[in-house]
This record gives structure tokens, sequence and C-alpha cells, in this order.
């Protein structure tokens, strides 16, 4: 009787969990869709809410990008409008970095978890103080630089090792804009690693990475919609 109990607790856990992955995958999805529509496609809804590009919405030639772009909107550096950070290593011999620890700190390997909600090892304030590393909060956009070029999204305040990019959210750039657009970047970003045992890119080549500046009323109704999806999904990981 007990065994059956049991079997039918797990069992009930492992559909949950199941349940759980598939509606992540389908708000990840969902949230990409948008994005596109609204930031690669150009149809964001314009004041009379017809999808801006496709109705003739006003458009003009960025010589930076070598493309259109909506008229008043800009084109920026990356570390120009978000601050960036590269991760560090505390002294590994050192075990007061690392005995009784309580803050996450992830390898570029741990990016590909999407979103981040845990991770294998962790260090002490003093690892924080005495190292490169430095602690991101939840929300914030990571991207590996060595081997595979992958962002995701901190559901938790973590540190990085020095293989990671940590692109912080602030009022004009979220999650959910920094997100997608990295992921769309991805294919550019492989092509640019050297080294041939471990093929990498720099912080450098992050920070330089040009980013369109919409205007602010078209970033304030974009993230209405997409802030609460990216909050979901974080919700599931972590259920």
């Amino acid at each position: 009787y007990i065994q059956k109990r049991i079997a039918s607790v797990l069992s009930a856990i492992d559909n949950k969990i199941e349940l759980n992955n598939r509606s992540k995958a389908e708000l990840e999805a969902m949230a990409k869709i948008l994005y596109d529509c609204w930031f690669v496609q150009l149809d964001f809804p314009d004041p009379n809410a017809k999808p801006y590009k496709s109705t003739g919405g006003k458009m003009v030639y960025s010589p930076t990008l070598r493309r259109e772009i909506p008229v008043g909107w800009d084109v920026k550096e990356l570390s120009k409008v978000t601050y960036t950070s590269l991760g560090g290593t505390p002294a590994t011999k050192n075990m007061e970095y690392w005995e009784n620890s309580d803050i996450a700190w992830l390898s570029s390997a741990e990016i590909a978890d999407f979103p981040v909600v845990d991770s294998e090892q962790r260090i002490t304030q003093k690892g924080i103080e005495n190292s490169a590393a430095v602690l991101l909060p939840r929300g914030s956009v990571v991207i590996s630089i060595v081997r595979y070029i992958r962002p995701s999204i901190l559901g938790i305040d973590a540190a990085t090792n020095q293989s990671v990019v940590g692109i912080l959210e602030n009022k004009s750039f979220k999650k959910s804009f920094i997100y997608p657009f990295l992921c769309g970047e991805v294919p550019r970003l492989m092509g640019l690693r050297t080294g041939a045992q471990q093929p990498h890119i720099n912080k450098g080549t992050i920070d330089e990475t040009l980013i369109v500046v919409p205007a602010d009323d078209v970033l304030e109704k974009y993230y209405k919609t997409a802030e609460p999806i990216f909050d979901l999904i974080i919700t599931r990981a972590f259920e």
C-alpha cells in the first residue's frame, strides 16, 4: 500500500514537471514571436493599433545598421544603454570563499538552462569581494562567451565565472527585450569566435554589439505584454 502511495505521488510530480516544461516552452515561443513581430518585422502597433511597417509607417535609413528603422528610433552599442559585467573566480584554495557559502555561482555550461534557477556551486560574500565576480540581480540576462554562445535569464541572484557576461536590466531595457535580442545575435556571435581548443568571444564583442533603441512609448507598451510572460516562465521553472 505504501509503495503504491509513493508511486502515485511520484507520478503526479512527474506529470506536473512535464506540464510545466511544456508550458514554459510554449510561453518562450510566444514571447519570441511577440518580440519578432514588434522589433524584427517592425509591425508593432501604431497609434491607430495598426501594424507599423506593413501599413506604411515612416522609416529612415540607418547607415550604422545599413537598413531602415522607424523614424525616431536610434542605434547604440549595448554597453552604452545597459550595464554589462564579466564574471570571475575566487581563489579556489581559499576556503573562506567557498565553505558555508550561499551565493549562487554559475559556469558557462549552466547558462544552457533557461531560465537559470539554481547553481551547482556557491561562493561566499568574501569570495565576491576578493575576486572579479559580480553579484547579478534576478532578472539579469547572462550570456556564455566560451564554446557555445547562448543567453539566458537569471531567476535568482547569482554571480558567474569569467566565461559569462551579465547584462543588467534598467528602465528602458528589460529582460523581455534583451534576451530575445541576444538570441537573434547568436549566429553572428558564433561566427566571431576565435581559438581552436576553446573557441570564444570576449566581453568587448558583447559591449560593441549594436542594438536598436525603440521609442519609449513603444517599449512601454511592449513591456506591459512581454514582462508578465517572462515572469511566468520563471515561475514555471521554479515549480
